[in-house]
């Protein structure tokens, strides 16, 4: 965030707040010291926030550092829900000729196994390079050009996984969806054989159940047979406590 945006931020909530008087340089160097590495966008956001819920009240009047932090947090948590929505419903832009069908351009794609996997286009090249330089060693970058450069050329992108359907669905081939509806079935079958290899529960004969649930009936028949409260004498001697 620029100076120049912060005080444009800063000048709307003094129009609001405090009729257009400014706060003060060392209280706006607070403000802006602890606000300056926030985005432009989020910062600005932030300030529409606190205008539209903040409540002055005679103990604080102005808006506090506190309460444009936490406007911030709310606004940035908002800002990445909305580019997550909108990144699942960005649909495929399949006219690339980069385009890989089986990763997406992410480099990586879940396979059969259940197991994440480098993918043979560009995307996966760079992606299986990079995973074994950790971040933030210095020269990052070079270090991983240098490793493109000894590795052999991607064969280029996986094509031919999916299309268009009559509904304007992207989605998997009939050759890609049979194939999947085979190993699921394949999946099915084998669940069921384990299923029908194990052993059944031992069940108790009827006989001894009936054995069992007399046997209970006659305790609690006892047990409610028994007297409330004890015949005097019978009362065993409480041993004395030493203190």
């Amino acid at each position: 965030m620029t100076p120049e945006d912060f005080q444009f931020g800063m000048l709307r909530l003094e129009q609001m707040f405090n009729r257009g008087v400014e706060i003060g340089h060392n209280v706006r160097m607070e403000y802006f010291e602890a606000l300056r590495y926030v985005d432009t966008k989020v910062f600005l956001e932030a300030v529409a926030f606190v205008i539209g819920s903040f409540k002055p009240y005679p103990s604080e009047t102005f808006p506090s550092l506190a309460a444009l932090e936490s406007a911030v947090l709310e606004t940035r948590d908002e800002s990445a829900e909305a580019a997550t929505r909108e990144a699942r419903g960005r649909s495929a832009d399949t006219s690339r000729a980069d385009y890989c069908q089986r990763c997406d351009n992410l480099g990586l794609y879940l396979g059969d196994d259940g197991m994440a996997h480098f993918c043979q286009c560009e995307e996966g090249r760079v992606k299986r390079v990079s995973w074994t330089i950790p971040p933030g060693v210095r020269k990052r970058d070079e270090r991983i050009q240098k490793a493109l450069e000894k590795m052999p050329p991607s064969p280029g992108p996986v094509r031919g996984l999916h299309e268009w359907n009559p509904l304007g669905f992207w989605e998997l081939n009939v050759v890609e969806h049979e194939r999947w509806m085979a190993r699921k079935r394949t999946e099915i079958e084998e669940i069921e054989r384990r299923q029908a290899e194990r052993p059944e529960r031992s069940t108790l004969p009827d006989d001894l159940k009936k054995k069992l649930l007399k046997d209970t009936v006659a305790g609690l028949r006892e047990r409610m047979a028994e007297p409330a409260e004890r015949e005097p004498g019978e009362d065993e001697e409480e041993e004395e406590v030493p203190f």
